[in-house]
């Protein structure tokens, strides 16, 4: 263990070259966290029927082979389903020993994430709209007037958690559910109809519901995906614009998504493959509306947000999180005060931190290098760990809990780059003050010709009992897709006696490439009758559906009045008409870009807080109607 205020003996380097040899190697890091790699060993004194089993993903240097497969089956571990270079994998918690501190087995694993099941996006808020406050908010109703209603628009809502009650009161000619039978070999998996009876539950239910309530007439698809290959398998298959059932093509016009997978593939830009898939789905003519996220918030919060660009200047191993702190404590770490009460109502509570940092490989190949260096003999992956410790309310004594310190910096199979992420997921017994830090290990490698150079971060941090964060930070704070150029990034606004204000969780762009996100905001905390979630339906999960469903209202006037209506064309009216919100209880806003390149005279008032405003079906309809001038 050490100590937060530790040196370490080389200096800390930030940009370098690495000498790629036989001899480069992890000093001492695990692909599993130091908390998994405890539960390891505890479990390897009990008997074999005892022993429980752990679903991990493993990211690979590429699509699993048969004798890869071969070498996992026998350590025990079976193969749930394997998408890319994400591997879905179960077993005995100790066949994964394996890959504890300091293994070279198994090279082509290149990290493990904690679990691969996907999450939805909730989360409290004050006041409760009713469905006709939130028609009117949107004027979705005077669409209704002219008798646009959504009818024959195909809205696909993905998502992990159904029950059928929309079915039951809407009909089954009009309300489809499917579930997909996942992939292990890289071929597309069949899409089957009937519900996934392993994660019923509401969530998805009330993003059809709220979807119903702009657009009562519109026929949803509700494809059930519960972890992050059955995610990317869906997206796979929306990306060419339909779902084969049983022999019948459904095509889709629109797409609801209000879940996010709690581990990252990207830098907030847009370039890893959930953002790619997202634009893909775009390009085959579908618009996808995603929602972005409840990290903004940090007190008395389940989600919340720390970013930033930080350096070591102390040169003592550690980033320097709170860089005008004198004490080295407050300045190498944050805290995360958990609240007592509720971990002890239940009993213990779970803390997940997800760690990434600009070590991706196109961002370290499109970095210029200096000019005597070869760009091909370096990169500029940093390798961070991170670091949880308790802290002793008496006495302020730091003891650490959990570490995550997958190495970096080694060669892969195919000359790529290990993910720049680390990630932890634990139980705590006990509220109280934690402390995180990250370390970087990158000094203690055989470098040559090193510079500095402050790191990105980003942290995430998720929880099932409140918590506060100190130094929180709102600008970033969004989730997987929410970095992705073409889908429709949703913010969230919520009524209140000074009208519709941004909700305090609702996550902020922009994104690490400067763009506008959330591009548009729409209403949530409004009432829903949906079990589970009933009397209101909250956090941006809500408000992305009242969006998709203002888009199939768009789509069935388009349809009618024989408008042009491509995906680019809906996001662009949808942008254009929304009403602003700038000042009072919203941030004050400023001329921005609603594209990348969009030529000035097209920038309108907007901001990282509410995008470009409330969606205004009825003013985007108008802006259809007219070819798009202003």
């Amino acid at each position: 263990m050490r100590n937060p205020t530790s040196k370490i003996a080389l200096p800390l380097v930030a940009l370098f070259a690495l000498v790629w040899c036989n001899a480069l190697a992890a000093p001492d890091g695990g692909r599993v966290s130091s908390t998994d790699y405890e539960e390891i060993l505890q479990a390897t004194a009990m008997s074999s029927e005892e022993v429980p089993e752990r679903d991990l993903v493993f990211v690979t240097a590429g699509p699993l082979t048969e004798s890869q497969r071969a070498e996992l089956l026998h350590l025990g571990i079976r193969v749930v389903s394997a998408v890319g270079n994400t591997v879905h994998v179960r077993g005995p918690i100790t066949a994964f020993e394996t890959l504890g501190p300091g293994s070279q087995a198994l090279p082509w694993i290149y990290s493990v994430l904690p679990s691969p099941y996907v999450e939805v996006l909730g989360d409290p808020s004050p006041t409760v709209a009713s469905a006709e406050i939130v028609r009117e908010a949107i004027e979705a109703d005077r669409l209704h007037e002219k008798g646009f209603r959504g009818a024959g628009v195909n809205v696909a809502i993905l998502d992990f958690s159904f029950s059928g009650d929309v079915r039951d009161e809407f009909g089954a000619h009009r309300i489809s559910y499917y579930r997909l039978a996942e992939s292990i070999d890289g071929r597309a998996p069949d899409v089957v109809p009937g519900l996934d009876t392993t994660s019923a539950g509401d969530h998805g239910e009330a993003c059809a519901r709220a979807v119903l309530d702009i657009a009562p007439e519109a026929n949803l698809f509700l494809l059930s995906t519960g972890t992050i290959n059955g995610r990317k398998e869906a997206l796979r298959l929306l990306a060419t614009g339909q779902l084969e059932v049983e022999g019948e093509t459904i095509g889709i016009d629109v797409v609801s998504d209000s879940t996010y997978y709690p581990y990252p593939f990207d830098h907030g830009d847009g370039r890893g493959d959930i953002a790619q898939l997202g634009d893909a789905i775009v390009d085959a003519g579908v618009v996808y509306v995603n929602a972005l996220g409840n990290f903004a918030q940090g007190e008395n919060t389940t989600m919340s947000f720390f970013g930033g660009s930080f350096e070591d200047a102390d040169g003592d191993g550690l980033l320097d999180l709170v860089p005008d702190a004198t004490d080295p404590v407050l300045r190498n770490t944050i805290d995360l005060v958990v609240d007592p009460f509720m971990v002890w109502l239940a009993g213990g509570a779970f803390l997940r931190f997800s760690l990434e940092w600009d070590g991706w490989s196109w961002l370290v190949r499109e970095d210029a290098a200096p000019e005597e260096w070869n760009p091909e003999d370096f990169i500029r992956v940093q390798d961070l760990d991170l670091v949880v410790y308790s802290q002793d309310e008496d006495t302020g004594e730091l003891t650490e809990v959990a570490r995550s310190d997958t190495p970096q910096l080694r060669r892969t199979a195919d000359g790529g780059l290990v993910p720049p992420t680390e990630n932890l997921q634990f139980i705590i017994r006990e509220g109280g003050t934690y402390r995180i830090s990250i370390e970087n290990s990158t000094g203690r490698y055989p470098l040559a010709g090193p510079i500095e150079r402050p790191v990105s971060v980003h942290l995430h941090v998720r929880a099932s009992a409140p918590f506060t964060l100190s130094e929180h930070t709102e600008s970033g704070s969004f989730v997987n897709m929410g970095g992705a150029t073409r889908p429709i990034g949703v913010g969230a606004v919520e009524l209140t006696t000074a009208g519709w204000c941004v909700a305090a969780y609702s996550s902020r762009g922009p994104t690490s490439d400067g763009r506008v996100k959330p591009e548009i905001v729409a209403p949530t905390h409004f009432a829903t009758v949906v079990p589970g979630y009933a009397p209101c339906f909250e956090g941006t999960s809500a408000s992305a559906p009242i969006v998709a469903g203002a888009a199939a209202l768009l789509i069935d006037a388009a349809r009618a009045g024989g408008i042009p209506h491509t995906p680019e064309k809906i996001k662009e009216a949808l942008l254009h008409a929304a009403t602003v919100l700038c000042g009072g209880c919203n941030p004050e806003c400023s001329s921005m870009a609603p594209a990348p390149g969009a030529p000035e005279a097209t920038w309108r008032e907007g901001s990282f807080d509410t995008g470009f405003g409330l969606v205004n079906v009825w003013d985007a309809y108008q802006f259809l109607v007219a070819g798009g001038a202003d």
